[in-house]
């Protein structure tokens, strides 16, 4: 087990950071679960190329990704 010193405690709690070192030591015994679920799903989903179709109601809202 890592201890921090008072300092870099300290500055994780300044830096209002500590939140992500306990999900970390929360979730970190949980990964095998990750690559589990890979194994399940090797599958990737390809990003349409025009996504303006799945807001096609919707005439305010466009998107340009090649400016």
């Amino acid at each position: 087990m890592v201890q921090l010193d008072d300092e870099a405690f300290l500055a994780l709690r300044r830096a209002q950071a500590l939140f992500i070192a306990y999900a970390v030591n929360l979730f970190l015994p949980q990964t095998h679960l990750l690559s589990r679920l890979a194994r399940l799903n090797p599958g990737s989903v390809a990003a349409p190329e025009n996504l303006d179709s799945f807001f096609d109601s919707d005439e305010d809202l466009s998107f340009d990704f090649d400016d």
